[in-house]
């Protein structure tokens, strides 16, 4: 197994899951992650997260990447 390290903007990079984290507590629909990641996979993306809710500290949950370049989009609280 490889891995590479790179400095670049996470959502055009070529990958087989984005894993990003949530601030503590928050809903997957709002902060700052949110925003980043609705504006980069669009409008599809963003209503999936808004389905999601609260996610829970310990927690982590998987959705459809919605044309972003990645196999798997986890958040992980």
């Amino acid at each position: 197994m490889s891995y590479v390290v790179a400095l670049d903007d996470i959502f055009s990079v070529k990958a087989d899951a984005a894993v990003l984290g949530v601030e503590d507590r928050m809903s997957v629909s709002e902060g700052e992650v949110f925003e980043k990641l609705a504006a980069a996979g669009g409008e599809r993306l963003a209503c999936r997260l808004k389905e999601q809710r609260l996610l829970p500290v310990g927690k982590a949950i998987e959705t459809d990447p919605c044309g972003l370049p990645f196999k798997h989009v986890i958040l992980a609280c």
